[in-house]
Order: C-alpha cells, then sequence, then structure tokens
C-alpha cells in the first residue's frame, strides 16, 4: 500500500497534471491526501473537481499556511501506507514510476530517496547535495558551486553529469519527490515544523543518517519538475528570506 502527499499552494496551473499522473500509477488500496495550504486561486476548486467520486483520493484545506513542513505532516499523521511518496504539485510523471522507485528502494535498502528531476527543457534540477557546512556554504555562495559539485544542491555540468543518471547514496534528496518508507517515521518521527519552507527536507535526511537510516539519489529514474510554481516573480524576494530564515535554524540546530 502507498501513501502519496501532495501540498498545494497556488497550485492551479499544473495541479491537474500532477493528480492525473499519479492516478495513472495508483491502485483503489492507495491514498492519497492533498494538503491545500489556503490557497488564494482556484486550486481547492480544481483539486475538488478533479477526486469527485474518487474514495482513494481526499482533500484537506488549511485555514492558514502553516508551512510546508507543517502541511506535510498533516498527511503523514494520517497515511497508512508502508511506502510513502512527498510529490510537488508542479511534477508530471510517466505511469510506472512509483513502482519502479519502491522496487529499486527495495533493491538498495534504501530508507529514503529521492529521483532525477528535470526541468521543461530537459535540464536536470539540483534535487540532491551536501549539508550546508562553512566549506559548502562558501562554494554555494560563490560562483565555484556553478563548477564544483562541491554547493549545497549539487548543479548539473561537465564535472557532475555522471552523479545524475547513476543511483549512490547522498547527503539529502529534495522534498519535491522523495519516498520514504514507514519505519522511517516510527524511527526519527516527521517534519521539523520550524521550518516554514527550505531545508526541512535536507533535516529529515539528516536525522535519518544520523539514526542509521539511507538516504539515496535514482538517477535512473527521471521525473518532469516545473519547480517553484506556487510563487510568483514577484515573490522572490519572499523566497530568498524564508531560505536565509531556514538556513540560519539549520545551522544553529548542528
Amino acid at each position: 500500500m502507498k501513501s502519496i502527499i501532495v501540498v498545494t499552494y497556488n497550485s492551479a496551473l499544473y495541479i491537474d497534471s500532477c493528480l492525473a499522473s499519479i492516478e495513472k500509477n495508483i491502485s483503489s488500496m492507495d491514498q492519497v491526501f492533498v494538503i491545500d495550504n489556503n490557497s488564494n486561486d482556484n486550486t481547492v476548486d480544481r483539486v475538488e473537481k478533479f477526486i469527485a467520486n474518487k474514495n482513494n483520493f481526499r482533500l484537506i484545506v488549511q485555514k492558514n499556511n502553516l508551512g510546508f513542513a507543517s502541511a506535510v505532516n498533516v498527511g503523514l499523521e494520517i497515511s497508512q501506507g508502508e511506502y510513502i511518496f512527498l510529490i510537488n504539485p508542479d511534477t508530471s510523471f510517466k505511469e510506472g514510476i512509483l513502482e519502479k522507485t519502491i522496487s529499486l528502494a527495495k533493491e538498495k535498502s534504501a530508507d529514503i530517496c529521492g529521483v532525477r528531476q528535470i526541468n521543461e527543457k530537459g535540464k536536470s534540477l539540483g534535487s540532491f547535495g551536501k549539508y550546508p557546512s562553512a566549506i559548502v556554504n562558501f562554494f554555494e555562495t560563490t560562483w565555484l558551486a556553478k563548477i564544483f559539485p562541491i554547493g549545497r544542491y549539487t548543479r548539473y555540468n561537465f564535472l557532475s553529469k555522471k552523479m545524475f543518471v547513476s543511483n549512490r547514496q547522498v547527503d539529502w534528496v529534495g522534498g519535491g519527490f522523495m519516498l520514504l518508507g514507514k519505519k522511517v517515521l516510527e524511527k526519527i518521527g516527521k517534519l521539523d515544523e520550524n521550518f516554514f519552507m527550505y531545508f526541512e527536507d535536507v533535516d529529515f535526511c539528516q536525522r535519518a543518517k544520523r539514526a542509521g537510516l539511507t538516504v539515496w539519489f535514482f538517477g535512473t529514474i527521471q521525473v518532469l519538475h516545473y519547480g517553484g510554481k506556487s510563487f510568483s516573480d514577484k515573490n522572490s524576494i519572499e523566497q530568498k528570506k524564508y531560505s536565509r530564515e531556514s538556513l540560519k535554524y539549520f545551522m544553529q540546530k548542528k
């Protein structure tokens, strides 16, 4: 049994495509939870229309936007599947992808795993990387991270391209498409809700590895991720603010 959690916030543009992808990948025994973070567009209307008469889809509308981690935890509380997927609303993928990811996770004994994410042009996105540290943050805030795979987010380039098409253990994988086993929650608990957005996935993976669990990146599995479609360009300042605050909190926790 699989449980899928999708957190939405002003996600109307791509949510239909995402839910259609999920529907192709589940059975009647699986669960799908859409947790809406108080969208002010027509996301909720589109979700309600899509899930009408679908018994294994459930929409939960939050009265306030308390952040990504908080919304994910709502879904984790009610998920009953042995395998749980966190899937961004602006992703799309082919039939069989979820089972293929589970199969590879079993083969590698992976407790948490992510997959290769590409944009509309087919370019690989930074969906895995290294834990923030003094040296890693230095690379990330300079042009060096664009050349060497040492930044917090591994960027696709000539030196790193082999990393994006291979299966390997990594420090962390992104919550835009993440698979975790139920036993992970039993061992380390849910996401840290002090992260409003950004770095909650890095923190979750770090806690898992410290508990003796494994984190894998599967470059042989691919999904389309449009990326950041819940924010408009005018909110880029707000995005940077959340990123700075989350990084500061992450470093304080260490």
